[in-house]
């Protein structure tokens, strides 16, 4: 009877150590520990099953530049934190002495396995973005105290407390001096500046740009100019201006074409880039820049085709930076 008991007391405990098992979850948090071989330490992190993840901070080791993290002490293998993992890991650095021969391929191991190339490209669109977008500002244009029209323009130069703003000619023809005003988009928020302090220069119909100034002892953003030689087909742009009723709006495309002449039967004749990042009306005047945040064009149409009719998109085009320019100081 004893050794009944006994067997009973036995198949009781495995299957109480096997319910234990059973119930044990295996997606984690699973602890990554570095070893960062002389360099600053790294706190232990938790990870879930295969969800990819990152190291909180970058080791530091005076004398070395920090090459990357690998699942062995052999440093063979380069850790993928995209792939993420399913146990415990225990990751070691890798270290190249400063003024050593390079390693070229652990440079490029350390740059794919531990940046997030989406995020860190989003991350400067999105600073770029909210630095440049307070040089683009909206234009409305009045007739009769009454406003009923308008469009973008760009700040483009300070001399002492006079802004220099350029637009299209197409959204100031028609007006004079005292039927403009400008609003700005600041960090701190909107500024308006009045019609009586907004002057306009002179403008060109072949190459549909125009020119106004105003004075203002506040301190406002000046857009930085690109080179031509510098565009290329296929690169990022960004449009910004205010189409419709919808200010300080910023779409996203590329350059679809450099050199691009365009004219009509009202004189414009000039180059363009054609680009496709969405622009509507209103946001002729407003700025195209590249991914720096330096303006390469000033919008101004957008395709359209009788014959065809509704449903084309995607062919927009900005006068081109050389362009703009040649004649710039001739429009002041």
């Amino acid at each position: 009877m004893k050794k009944v008991y006994q067997l009973i007391l036995i198949l009781s405990l495995l299957f109480t150590l096997n319910a234990c098992h059973l119930f044990e979850s295996n997606d984690g948090p699973f602890a990554v520990t570095f070893d960062s071989n002389g360099g600053t330490a790294v706190e232990t992190i938790y990870v879930d099953q295969f969800k990819p993840f990152l190291p909180t901070t970058i080791p530091q080791k005076d004398g070395y530049v920090f090459a990357g993290w690998y699942i062995d002490k052999d440093l063979y293998y380069p850790m993928s934190f995209q792939t993420g993992t399913n146990q415990t890991l225990k990751l070691y650095a890798k270290w190249i002495a400063v003024g050593s021969s390079i390693d070229q391929q652990a440079i490029i191991d350390h740059i794919l396995a531990n940046i997030d190339l989406v995020t860190v490209l989003e991350s400067h669109v999105v600073t770029m973005l909210e630095e440049v977008s307070p040089a683009v500002v909206m234009i409305e244009t009045y007739q009769g105290g009454t406003v009923d029209g308008g469009g973008s323009g760009v700040i483009y130069k300070r001399d002492g407390n006079t802004y220099y703003v350029l637009t299209n000619e197409h959204v100031v023809s028609g007006y004079v001096t005292g039927q403009f005003s400008i609003t700005l988009f600041t960090p701190t928020g909107e500024v308006k500046i009045p019609k009586h302090q907004v002057t306009l220069h002179k403008s060109s119909i072949t190459h549909d740009l125009a020119v106004l100034s105003f004075t203002s002892t506040q301190n406002f953003s000046v857009i930085e100019m690109a080179d031509v030689a510098d565009l290329h087909v296929g690169e990022f742009v960004f449009a910004i201006g205010s189409p419709l009723d919808l200010p300080n709006t910023r779409t996203f495309g590329i350059i679809s074409q450099l050199n691009r002449p365009m004219a009509d039967d009202y004189g414009l004749n000039t180059l363009t880039i054609q680009h496709t990042a969405p622009i509507n009306p209103g946001n002729s005047g407003g700025a195209l820049v590249d991914i720096y945040g330096r303006l390469v064009g000033i919008n101004a149409l957008s395709y359209v085709d009788e014959t065809v009719g509704e449903g084309i998109e995607g062919l927009h085009f900005a006068i081109q930076i050389d362009v703009i320019k040649s004649v710039l100081d001739g429009l002041e």
